[in-house]
């Protein structure tokens, strides 16, 4: 590198400063090249993305809380729901038949349903479908006493039945019957509200009663009374999710949001019923939890039928829709039958769910 200087400056001074005063007089050196400036990050965005919208979904169930519901509240407040983009509001409902046609007429976007009762629904004109089911196993027994339990359908000659004669337990008794060969007048049915079942049986006005064995045995029990679960034995499914065929076509995507929440809200409550079952306490104060936490374990036993295990969960048999069918025609007066397509889908469960 050059470096110029002033002579009258430098005769000046002596030899010694001269290296000193050269540098101050040189005048500043050029490099031959300048780093090119560091670039700086640039600044952070002031705003974020926006999220699309939740879409608002509502799911009505088919009776008032029960502990098997629990899975659908899992879903809903450990949030598996609002990851599929879904803002799902759940009500209670009054029966199969009335959540049939609340999400037939679009009242309601999903139901959850009997479905014996739903395919009676369809048979009449209702356009819905069930695309999960979930209470596969039928859960319908004769309950009694455990200090005078009936252990096997022979036992039931003579006995007296408490039954609500509109209920799909009291209409398909008839098919045990038959299935063990024993006369219907050999057994006396009392007539009587649902909600009077378990009293009746408390105070020995009857032998039995029919309903969900699960439920009702939990219920007895909590009560200090032994109770026995003599099963129909029969294949004839039960509770699964419906919607309308026409938000089948017309969004199959929510659809299949919906379902996948529901199957890993009811995979959640499997494995953590103590929480799930703390979760439905949460939200309706006044249930017994440990009463609904008992009934909640035994809904598990109904997951699956024999030709359904290792499928994913929710996913339907062909054969026992048709089997379910049959039990509607011989016991129920189902006259119009159609394929059984008509009556429920597994496009919308996801593969090894």
């Amino acid at each position: 590198m050059r470096y110029r200087s002033s002579s009258r400056a430098c005769a000046a001074v002596g030899a010694a400063a001269l290296a000193l005063l050269l540098a101050a007089c040189a005048p500043a050196a050029s490099p031959a090249a300048s780093a090119p400036p560091t670039a700086l990050p640039a600044p952070a965005s002031s705003t974020t993305v926006p999220q699309p919208p939740l879409e608002q979904v509502s799911f009505r169930l088919d009776w008032a809380i029960q502990g098997h519901h629990g899975p659908y509240f899992a879903a809903l407040d450990k949030g598996f729901w609002r990851e599929q983009g879904l803002e799902v509001t759940i009500g209670e409902g009054r029966g199969s038949p009335v959540t049939v046609d609340v999400v037939a007429n679009k009242s309601d976007t999903f139901g959850n349903v009997d479905a014996g009762t739903m395919a009676m629904r369809v048979s009449q004109g209702a356009s819905v479908r069930m695309v999960a089911n979930f209470l596969q196993k039928n859960p319908q027994a004769v309950i009694s006493r455990g200090d005078a339990a009936i252990r096997t359908p022979q036992e039931l000659v003579g006995k007296s039945l408490g039954a609500n004669p509109t209920s799909t337990s009291a209409q398909l008794f008839p098919a045990m019957l038959k299935a063990s060969n024993i006369p219907e007048d050999k057994v006396t049915i009392v007539s009587m509200d649902i909600g009077a079942l378990p009293t009746a049986l408390i105070q020995k006005r009857v032998d039995g009663i029919l309903d969900y064995g699960f439920t009702d045995v939990a219920r007895l029990e909590s009560q200090g009374i032994e109770a026995y679960a003599l099963p129909y034995g029969i294949t004839s499914l039960t509770l699964g999710i419906i919607t309308s065929n026409d938000l089948l076509t017309q969004k199959p995507e929510l659809v299949r949001r919906f379902v996948a929440g529901a199957v890993k809200g009811w995979q959640y409550a499997e494995q953590h019923p103590d929480e799930t079952a703390a979760i439905l306490k949460q939200h309706f104060p006044e249930i017994d939890e440990a009463l609904y936490l008992k009934i909640l374990k035994g809904s598990f036993d109904l997951l699956h039928t024999p030709r359904t295990e290792g499928k994913p969960l929710g996913w339907m048999a062909k054969e026992d829709w048709e089997e379910t069918q049959e039990m509607l025609v011989q016991y129920l007066g189902l006259t119009n039958q159609l394929p059984v397509d008509n009556y429920y889908t597994n496009e919308f469960l996801a593969p090894g769910s």
